[in-house]
């Protein structure tokens, strides 16, 4: 049995005993009958020739295992892989001339054992290097002979005849020429263009370790190249015996950074020499921070704007502790972008070097060190302590030259 299917019979064509079936109904894809084929096991040829099909189904083939012919030319398939095969391992003719193919992949018809018969001619082939492995398919034993096309012509380049038949879609300088005209030796670089691509490839190698060692840096060293760029623009650019006088009024002389757990150690030592002795109006947050306030933010203003010196108790607890260490590096910005040097440090512990953060090992932050861990049992040196962070504290804020950060 064979016939012409129309949409109007679409109804009557589920007969299993149909061995040939055309389709031309021309309307939308997305409604085609495709259910239809799986009770048509009989089915030897099927033509669905001019249907504006895209994409198969997968496995709606699977039933049809008499199948020797399918058409599917003059419809909109741009890849082999759209056409399942399940099904198909008696199709000896394939037809899919006129479709929007552009490059074809020999796997493809692995799958089709008994496939004679091949129409490819019409299609958008995209000639450019990516259409070598096509080039390779078609030139091969197995496709010269599956592909048959009415034509007498010469080979060209131990290509098949048919070559001179088959269009360039792309690229723009063999659009409308023929597969005659692809040559798969222009796809391999001269020596000229090797050594080219070498350097463009270890050039953009070295760009993007470049790249990846500065992220390091700047991720783990930020502070310290800030530091180092500064101290440079210091040297080049300040005046040696500039005299700057600070005009500025504070409403604190002193405030004091610490983590929580050195409270009793401020209230304790440091508070009472500060107030009481030097006479220092000192900002203590743990008693002095007002309430209902952002931290940071209060924080960040009272060392930027609110206070002439900032005390850092230095300890493992400090180090440890990351708003502690923001407080440190809010004093680092003041001193890179208005060059005020307001940071003085008591170290309460003798703290590894190992586990120092890199920041207090520059000799910015040593050059103000007091070390109160020195002179816990002897009271001469606690008052060289008292004597020298007095003297740190009463120093000039602002750094005009190289000189008054080393």
């Amino acid at each position: 049995m064979c016939g012409k299917l129309l949409f109007s019979e679409l109804a009557s064509v589920s007969k299993p005993g149909k061995e040939s079936l055309i389709i031309t109904i021309h309307y939308d894809p997305d409604y085609f009958p495709w259910r239809i084929f799986t009770k048509l096991s009989k089915l030897k040829v099927l033509k669905l020739k001019g249907n504006h099909i895209e994409k198969i189904p997968p496995d709606i083939f699977a039933n049809c295992t008499h199948l020797t012919h399918l058409d599917l030319s003059l419809n909109t398939i741009a890849s082999l892989d759209s056409i399942p095969c399940k099904g198909l391992h008696n199709l000896e003719t394939l037809e899919l001339q006129q479709n929007a193919i552009a490059t074809i992949e020999s796997k493809f018809f692995e799958q089709l054992p008994k496939l004679k018969k091949l129409y490819l001619n019409g299609n958008k082939y995209n000639c450019s290097c990516s259409f070598k492995s096509t080039d390779e398919f078609l030139t091969s034993s197995k496709a010269k002979s599956m592909i048959s096309l009415t034509s007498n012509s010469h080979h060209f380049d131990d290509r098949p005849y048919w070559f001179q038949d088959y269009a360039c879609d792309a690229p723009d300088r063999l659009r409308g020429k023929t597969m005659a005209d692809f040559s798969p030796n222009a796809c391999e670089p001269s020596i000229t263009e090797t050594v080219i691509l070498v350097a463009i490839s270890g050039s953009g190698t070295f760009i993007i370790a470049i790249q990846i060692v500065c992220i390091f840096l700047l991720r783990n060293f930020r502070y310290e190249l800030w530091y180092l760029l500064f101290t440079t623009m210091l040297k080049f650019n300040c005046h040696r015996n500039e005299q700057l006088v600070e005009d500025q009024t504070y409403e604190y002389d002193v405030n004091i950074s610490n983590s929580d757990e050195d409270n009793d150690w401020v209230e304790t030592n440091l508070l009472p020499h500060l107030e009481t002795t030097l006479h220092l109006r000192v900002h203590f947050k743990e008693r002095d921070m007002q309430p209902r306030t952002w931290k940071q933010t209060y924080i960040d203003d009272l060392i930027n704007n609110n206070s002439r010196k900032t005390l850092f108790v230095i300890s493992e607890s400090f180090v440890a502790n990351g708003k502690c260490m923001q407080e440190l590096y809010t004093a680092f910005k003041k001193l890179f972008n208005k060059h005020m040097n307001v940071m003085v440090f008591v170290n309460l512990d003798k703290i590894p070097e190992k586990k120092q953060p890199r920041i207090l090992r520059l000799q910015l932050c040593q050059r103000r060190v007091n070390k109160w861990w020195e002179c816990t049992s002897n009271e001469r040196r606690k008052k060289v302590f008292w004597e020298t962070l007095k003297q740190h504290i009463s120093e000039g804020c602002h750094v005009n030259h190289i000189n008054q950060i080393h």
